[in-house]
């Protein structure tokens, strides 16, 4: 019953959770298992993808799947408002999904250069890598709309 009032608001409101939250390991991937990570980049990013992250163990996997899905707006199926065209399917029919995966490797990139960091240059470079994923929603939301019009 309160999911029903939630979706009507949710869908009222036009609310899109990925402004909100995201997919951290802290959040979501450390709670869920392997195989619920291997279909989030699948659907959020791409097959291939997730295929690249097959094998790994599960720290590995999340370290390697968090920047990329939160590059890709993904969100599990309760957070999303129904009705509501999802950012990784919209992304894919602007055709900017292979653009996006390679933006997506640049902030894992970011992120992996980040561990060799004292604290001082790691909060540096999370802006950095901040400035950067706000480049990509801009970027995929110009995309967008130039593909809608």
């Amino acid at each position: 019953m309160a999911w029903k009032h939630a979706d009507r608001l949710a869908s009222a409101l036009d609310l899109d959770m990925s402004d909100w939250w995201s997919p951290t390991a802290a959040r979501y991937l450390g709670a869920v298992t392997k195989g619920q990570i291997l279909d989030a980049v699948t659907e959020g990013v791409s097959p291939d993808a997730a295929d690249r992250l097959t094998g790994l163990r599960k720290a590995e996997m999340v370290e390697a799947a968090e920047p990329r899905l939160i590059a890709a707006r993904w969100l599990p199926a309760c957070l999303r408002t129904p009705g509501r065209p999802l950012p990784w399917v919209k992304a894919a029919e602007a055709g900017a999904s292979e653009g996006s995966e390679a933006e997506a490797d640049a902030v894992v990139d970011a992120h992996d250069a980040v561990e060799g960091l004292g604290a001082a240059e790691a909060d540096a470079e999370v802006e950095v890598e901040a400035d950067v994923e706000a480049e990509v929603d801009a970027e995929l939301e110009a995309e967008t709309q130039s593909a809608a019009v």
